[in-house]
């Protein structure tokens, strides 16, 4: 089992990143780290992660945690404007919670 580094703990709050596997908890660390992960954290990804397999997620990954924006940065890094890439449902591309007042 590869495990994260722990200078990534800040970003997985709710759980032991020791307890995360690099391979089976791919998709779980790729959408944290991409999303919210300063430059370091993003740089153990690429170390981490292929090309291909950081492509293939964002081909496949439907997750609401990735914004628009980081799709498109993305996009731009691998040079792949014309692909098709997964999005969310579009009722799960709303973020906003209504509190009552």
């Amino acid at each position: 089992m590869h495990t994260p580094p722990s200078q990534l703990q800040w970003l997985f709050p709710e759980i032991d990143v020791c307890d995360l596997d690099t391979n089976r908890h791919a998709d779980f660390l790729l959408t944290r780290i991409l999303e919210r992960g300063r430059l370091i954290d993003v740089n153990w990804v690429l170390q981490t992660y292929t090309d291909e397999q950081i492509l293939e997620f964002f081909r496949a990954s439907r997750s609401n945690e990735i914004s628009a924006k980081t799709r498109e940065f993305w996009r731009g890094y691998f040079d792949a404007q014309g692909e098709e890439w997964a999005s969310p449902p579009s009722f799960r591309q709303n973020n906003v919670t209504h509190w009552p007042a």
